[in-house]
């Protein structure tokens, strides 16, 4: 249960994140967390720091190291719901000229398939469909 609430918070904060001090709080509680199954918003949430730099090489950077943490992340453990995820939302939100978006719609289509028989808690559950609901 602990891990289940652990996961809770962090998700719930990681939509929280709406702001740069918001966001850097976010990163510095859990840059150091060794559980894998956060790893991947940490990963998302450095991405998301270009989004509050004006240097576009600055932005390129913390794009590129979150970018491939994360693939890195989903190769190692293909079948983690919570990487899809936060792969999805960032595809869906980055600029095409990244050229990032290519799995959109097979994570939709995996979280979809999976989630109901995840150990994600059911408000998380309720919350990733409705995200994943909102991408175009």
């Amino acid at each position: 249960m602990e891990q289940d609430n652990y996961m809770m918070v962090l998700r719930s904060e990681f939509h929280n994140t709406n702001t740069e001090s918001k966001l850097t709080a976010f990163l510095t509680k859990y840059k150091n967390d060794v559980r894998v199954d956060g790893k991947p918003y940490l990963y998302c949430g450095i991405m998301q720091m270009a989004n509050y730099t004006m240097n576009p090489y600055k932005k390129l950077d913390y794009f590129n190291k979150g970018k491939q943490a994360l693939e890195s992340h989903i190769s190692k453990y293909p079948q983690q719901i919570d990487a899809r995820y936060v792969r999805a939302l960032i595809q869906s939100k980055a600029p095409k000229i990244l050229n990032y978006y290519q799995n959109i719609q097979a994570d939709i289509s995996f979280i979809k398939k999976n989630i109901q028989e995840s150990d994600v808690d059911e408000k998380s559950k309720s919350t990733m469909l409705y995200q994943i609901g909102l991408i175009k």
